[in-house]
């Protein structure tokens, strides 16, 4: 279920033009929107590179022009190293896919900025193919 309609119920004209797409990958959306219609998108599947990358590249078609992808879980890794000092353990979920996506985007960007937050988003701008060969070449 999506957290959304419980959190929006006072609000259905809000709830009215959210549509969560859950249960599928970056590739089905294509099947879900005509190209530029999306005005945000968010990103939180897996967290192993190159995953995010490859599910930004899939969606870059759907989005239009300066609208934001957000992409959760982007300080996986300097969460888990602090979790490790604490704790002496090694946390299992430290992925860098969100964070290496996030460095690899060529425009603009906005980063939460406290020490805890973990998101961020990307301003999609510009020609789709010249952020697929962006992205493509931060694939490693």
């Amino acid at each position: 279920a999506c957290a959304a309609e419980a959190m929006l119920a006072d609000r259905p004209e809000v709830l009215g033009v959210i549509d969560v797409r859950t249960g599928c990958t970056a590739l089905d959306a294509a099947a879900h929107g005509a190209p530029g219609t999306v005005d945000l998108a968010f990103i939180d599947a897996d967290h192993r590179h190159p995953w995010p990358i490859l599910d930004a590249i899939a969606i870059l078609d759907l989005v239009r022009e300066g609208a934001w992808i957000v992409a959760h879980d982007t300080r996986l890794t300097e969460i888990a190293a602090r979790h490790e000092r604490k704790s002496g353990h090694p946390a299992p979920w430290s992925n860098r896919g969100p964070a290496h996506l996030v460095r690899a985007w060529p425009g603009e960007s906005i980063h939460a900025a406290t020490d805890s937050a973990n998101i961020a988003a990307l301003r999609v701008t510009g020609d789709r193919g010249s952020l697929r060969t962006v992205l493509l070449a931060a694939i490693d």
